[in-house]
Parts: C-alpha cells; sequence; structure tokens
C-alpha cells in the first residue's frame, strides 16, 4: 500500500535442529517495514540442517533473501500483465523519494531495469538494429521516453494496467506465459 519494494537479505544461523538461533538484516531492503517482514518470516522458519559425513546434524549460517515486488508472481499468468498503475505509482514515487538524483540520475527500480533489457533483446533481434553505440542510445531514449510516458498515463489512470501503456505488451505477455509454464 505504501509502495515499498525490495530485496531483504537475511543472515540466519540454525542450531542442529533446524531451529533458527539467530536471524539479522545482512542486506537491507531500504525499507524498515520489509525488513522487519523479512526477519519475522525468517525467525520463525524451520530448516532442515546440514549433514556431516557421518550423517550428523551441522549448525549453520547462511545468506536467505526475501522479495517483495507487486510486479512479480509466481502464479501462471501473474505477475507483471497484472500489474496496476496505482501499484506503479506508488512504488515508482517511494523509489524515487529513497533514491536521490546524483549527477542528473537517479537509481532505476528492478522493473525498468528488466523492462529496458526486453527493449534491448527486442531491438538486438531486429535485423535493422546495427548495434552500434548510437543504436543503443537510441534504445536507451526510446525507454526513457516511454517509461515517462507510462509513468504519467498510470497516474491519470489508476486503474488500468501498466502493461496497457508500455509498447512492449506482446514480450512481456510471452515473458508471463514462458514463467508461468515453468512455475507448472
Amino acid at each position: 500500500m505504501l509502495g515499498h519494494h525490495g530485496k531483504a537479505v537475511v543472515r540466519i544461523s540454525i542450531d542442529t535442529a533446524g531451529a533458527v538461533t539467530l536471524a539479522e538484516i545482512a542486506d537491507s531492503s531500504r525499507s524498515d517495514l520489509l525488513d522487519a517482514s523479512a526477519l519475522a518470516t525468517a525467525r520463525t522458519a524451520r530448516f532442515t540442517p546440514a549433514l556431516d559425513g557421518n550423517g550428523n546434524p551441522l549448525p549453520l549460517t547462511f545468506l536467505a533473501p526475501y522479495e517483495f515486488y507487486k510486479s512479480q508472481s509466481s502464479e501462471p499468468g501473474g505477475g507483471l500483465v497484472h500489474y496496476n498503475c496505482a501499484d506503479f505509482t506508488l512504488d515508482t514515487d517511494w523509489w524515487e523519494s529513497i533514491n536521490p538524483v546524483v549527477d542528473g540520475k537517479r537509481e532505476k527500480t528492478r522493473l525498468e531495469i528488466m523492462l529496458l533489457g526486453l527493449r534491448v533483446i527486442a531491438a538486438s533481434n531486429d535485423s535493422l538494429f546495427p548495434g552500434d553505440a548510437e543504436s543503443f542510445r537510441n534504445v536507451m531514449d526510446a525507454h526513457r521516453r516511454n517509461w515517462a510516458k507510462a509513468r504519467e498515463k498510470c497516474r491519470a489512470n489508476p486503474d488500468r494496467l501498466l502493461v496497457d501503456y508500455l509498447n512492449q505488451r506482446k514480450a512481456i505477455e510471452r515473458l508471463s506465459e514462458m514463467e508461468a509454464r515453468e512455475a507448472s
């Protein structure tokens, strides 16, 4: 509801019975709410301990990632194809609030990086894309314009889906179908 998203990495120690003896944030999501949720989940988890060469359980410390992204889902057909503009606007506004502009640039969200990657892949498969630096800059510029336009349209139409405002709809739908097949 607040637009917070990201990945919290928790350092977890377990005893020989698999019970959690320590859970602490190793890499913050940059949201206190998400970090607290990851810690609460980790602290109540139960694990199967590793075994030594004789089959005896070992205490162990490891890192566990906990991801919180509304634009992703393991449900068939879920994820980005069902990501609504209201959530997209909340997510991008929150991201901008915690990522200041440095040297005229702001860190991209995971979603924006993924969409940029899709655009580059689509362009590289185009026989008219020579793959030189100038062509790549054109792809980047087109991505920035499309991202900004999608944000404007989503802000004005929060009940719509983000995919309605991206010119990568077919690629996103194919990606979602592939993910759904892999999940089943």
